[in-house]
C-alpha cells in the first residue's frame, strides 16, 4: 500500500512539474509578444558633427525605415 501511495505522489508531483513547465512556456510568451508590441514604434536620435550631419539626413530621407522615427541632429548645434 505504502508504494502504491508514493508511486501516485510521484506521479502527481510529475504532472505539476510539467503543468509548471508548460505555463513557464505560455508566460515567457505572452511576456515576448507584449514587449514586443510596445517596440513597434521605435524613435532614435542621432546626434553628428557637422562634417557628416548632411550625409547622414538625406540617408535616412532616401531610406525611411518602417515603424521609427529618426531624429538627426547636428551635435554642433548644441549648447552645452
Amino acid at each position: 500500500m505504502s508504494r502504491k501511495l508514493r508511486a501516485i505522489l510521484q506521479l502527481i508531483e510529475d504532472n505539476v512539474n510539467g503543468l509548471k513547465e508548460k505555463k513557464r512556456a505560455l508566460l515567457i510568451q505572452l511576456a515576448a509578444r507584449t514587449i514586443l508590441k510596445s517596440f513597434d514604434c521605435l524613435r532614435l536620435q542621432l546626434k553628428i558633427d557637422k562634417m557628416n550631419f548632411a550625409a547622414v539626413k538625406m540617408w535616412f530621407i532616401i531610406n525611411p525605415p518602417v515603424k521609427a522615427t529618426v531624429q538627426v541632429e547636428n551635435i554642433d548645434d548644441f549648447r552645452w
